[in-house]
């Protein structure tokens, strides 16, 4: 059985957790900006496909590709 959290370090692990959210929305927001002009051909591009769209990865990568393809085949855009 695990020990019971140390509940005085709270603060410290709330202030570490807001800090690493913060830095992954900067991320985001940064990959947005840089893509802003080429998402939108890309999404047309696989939207406008005529065959398969395959989405490929090992581990998180292949869970996440797997989610992707399954939201593409909810549009029907057929994907694996």
């Amino acid at each position: 059985m695990l020990p019971h959290p140390d509940t005085t370090l709270m603060p410290q692990a709330l202030h570490a957790t807001q800090r690493a959210l913060d830095i992954e929305a900067r991320a985001i927001d940064a990959v947005w900006e840089l893509n802003a002009d080429t998402i939108p051909q890309a999404l047309e591009l696989i939207a406008s496909s005529q065959g398969h769209v395959v989405i490929s990865g090992l581990g998180k990568s292949g869970h996440i590709g797997a989610k992707l393809a399954a939201t593409w085949s909810s549009f029907g855009t057929r994907s694996e």
